[in-house]
């Protein structure tokens, strides 16, 4: 099973704060839970998930899209061979993603996964 999540716990939305008036709170885990899944998710936790207004969707999911449709498998993040594995996912979003945050926001955003760096995520058919 792999999970993928577009979110982070900040609380910001693109028009302002969804929580007012209110003291934010951090949690820490102690350790990562064993899971049998591959997680990968928007933001590190205590980055914000940041959204693209032109793709009307999370700047995560954009680049996400683009990674798993082939962009990850390309010689610059990949290896080419038509199977998209996790490192390769991360790679990719960390390099492009990281960037379009920083570039268009100021700000880092940086994915968070789980699982086997060598897991398959996607088969291309070319």
């Amino acid at each position: 099973m792999t999970v993928f999540m577009d979110t982070c716990f900040s609380g910001e939305s693109p028009s302002g704060s969804l929580v007012r008036a209110a003291s934010g709170i951090h949690v820490t885990s102690k350790s990562l839970p064993a899971v049998p899944f591959t997680v990968i998710s928007a933001a590190n936790k205590d980055q914000v998930a940041s959204w693209d207004k032109e793709a009307r969707h999370g700047l995560f999911t954009k680049h996400l899209l683009d990674a798993l449709y082939g962009a990850a498998d390309n010689k610059r993040y990949g290896n080419a061979d038509n199977r998209i594995t996790l490192s390769e996912i991360k790679g990719y979003l960390d390099r492009e993603m990281t960037y379009a945050a920083r570039r268009q926001f100021g700000r880092e955003q940086q994915a968070t996964v789980i699982g086997d760096p060598e897991k398959v995520i996607v088969i291309l058919n070319k």
